[in-house]
């Protein structure tokens, strides 16, 4: 499963595509995102140990908090935010697919 996503990172929104396959899920900022210091994301299944939708955090409207975000959490408490159309469904998919391996 591929799909456009932007990753909060920091106090901005990176733009780029996530892949999500059994077992991996990687977020790979667009070319001139990175040049400007975004960041590849990459999880394996087994770290990963929530995934929800996040509610909206208006006081962080640049990194997308200004929309519900898919929330990642993993084993180490880290928390990666990701904008995406129709976060609810692709909740649903992303631990659909994840979870095969």
């Amino acid at each position: 499963m591929r799909l456009r996503a932007n990753h909060s990172q920091g106090h901005l929104a990176r733009g780029g595509l996530l892949t999500v396959t059994p077992g991996l899920l990687l977020f790979e900022p667009h070319h001139y995102e990175q040049r400007l210091g975004g960041a590849t994301v990459q999880l394996s299944a087994n770290e990963v140990t929530g995934i929800e939708v996040a509610p909206r955090a208006l006081r962080r409207p640049l990194s997308g908090g200004l929309r519900r975000r898919l929330r990642i959490t993993t084993a180490e408490s880290s928390v990666h935010l990701f904008i995406v159309s129709g976060v609810e469904r692709v909740v649903a998919r992303v631990n659909d697919v994840l979870r095969r391996s």
